[in-house]
């Protein structure tokens, strides 16, 4: 079968990207044939895309991301080139805009909603005040002074865009059943569910002290490293020797530096960012991985963490609560709750044994439930069915 995968960025740094890379190879594995479309925005030297099209992160962006004539021309091309038996779908609403879906209207196309970007126009769903936004896209969006006018009049085009063409996408999938309510709300056709997968890593060896937290991800407000620094605050009141690792690189940077200093935390390594080995070895004695987000689809830190064999204390939010199971895999907390996070990780760090058990549970749901393999499975079924179907229709109208 062809496949064509498509995704707004082809820079191998952020999630959603990786995982774009990660279902194409996995697909090539099993027999198909991939073939992935995205811009060439990012300033990242390696893309990992085979077509390219015009896109840009700077002002002119936000013109392209309502309507890129660059994109649908590279797409009417490669679908006459490639000939793809189905169209997947990921992220498209910041480079490959809503113009792309009237090109797909004669092709099986599946939407695979790995963000909010359907949702809310900054994608986050979080408010300037960092606050979770229960609000649907509109007016609200301007009042609550999210966007810029010129922003919000190019955000809500583009939504009137997406909503009279939705319907072209014959199934949509959520990668988590948080994401896939939201989507059903608004009006999505043949919702699905699939959870994103990860390569089975190797076991983490046997924890050691000094008792350890880790974090990785972006450095932005959603994820929520202010609340893991207030709570690593409480944790060194009462585990004086504890740890705390923090994987990633973002604008907030400077600025949780500055607030570790000010909360007078020991013991702090900011360790920016880094490839997937050297995650697994910085995380190799991690006894809590933290996934303290304040939105989250699916949390592919955390499932790499469970797959490494870690604990992990997450905010009880989105994706999250699909993957962690509470008190037996790790803990689920309230969002921004500081205290919280505290109350659950104190006592692990002072419990080798339990930390240890934990991790064990974790790693086996995750090999259970959350391999790229198991994934791609799942999405194999579904290209099948949707071929199977597209060909049943152009049967009967001969």
């Amino acid at each position: 079968m062809r496949v064509l995968i498509m995704n707004d960025l082809g820079t191998p740094t952020g999630g959603a990207e990786l995982m774009t890379l990660a279902i194409s190879e996995a697909m090539r594995q099993r027999g198909h044939e991939t073939l992935t479309l995205t811009s060439d925005a990012g300033n990242h030297p390696d893309k990992f895309s085979d077509v390219r099209f015009f896109g840009s992160t700077s002002a002119f962006g936000t013109l392209l991301k309502v309507a890129n004539p660059f994109a649908v021309r590279c797409l009417r091309q490669t679908l006459t080139s490639f000939k793809p038996d189905v169209v997947h779908v990921r992220m498209f609403m910041t480079q490959l805009s809503p113009l792309i879906l009237r090109t797909l209207r004669d092709v099986p196309t599946l939407y695979h909603a790995v963000s909010h970007e359907v949702l809310c126009p900054t994608v986050n769903k979080i408010l300037p005040d960092g606050t979770l936004c229960e609000h649907s896209p509109g007016l609200v969006c301007r009042n609550m002074r999210c966007l810029s006018l010129r922003a919000w009049g190019a955000a809500m085009i583009e939504r009137n865009l997406l909503m009279r063409w939705k319907n072209k996408f014959d199934v949509v999938v959520a990668n988590g059943t948080v994401l896939a309510e939201k989507l059903e709300a608004m009006g999505m056709p043949d919702i699905r569910v699939v959870n994103n997968g990860v390569q089975a890593l190797p076991k983490r060896p046997p924890l050691s002290s000094p008792p350890t937290i880790t974090f990785a991800g972006r450095l932005v407000l959603v994820k929520g490293i202010d609340i893991l620094l207030k709570t690593f605050q409480s944790v060194q009141s009462v585990v004086e020797d504890a740890k705390l690792q923090i994987i990633g690189d973002g604008p907030l940077k400077s600025d949780l530096k500055k607030m570790a200093a000010e909360l007078s935390l020991r013991n702090v390594s900011w360790l920016g960012q880094m490839k997937q080995q050297q995650v697994s070895e910085f995380c190799a004695n991690s006894w809590i991985h933290a996934v303290p987000s304040r939105a989250e689809t699916f949390g592919i830190s955390a499932t790499e963490a469970m797959m490494r064999g870690s604990a992990v204390v997450a905010s009880r939010v989105g994706g999250l609560i699909d993957q962690v199971e509470n008190g037996t895999t790790g803990f689920l907390c309230p969002v921004d709750d500081a205290d919280a996070f505290a109350s659950v990780m104190i006592p692990l760090l002072q419990d080798h044994e339990r930390c240890e058990q934990m991790g064990a549970a974790a790693r086996q749901r995750a090999l259970d439930l959350f391999t790229i393999d198991r994934c791609a499975q799942k999405f194999e079924q579904i290209y099948q069915e949707m071929s199977m179907k597209s060909k049943n229709q152009r049967g009967n109208e001969l």
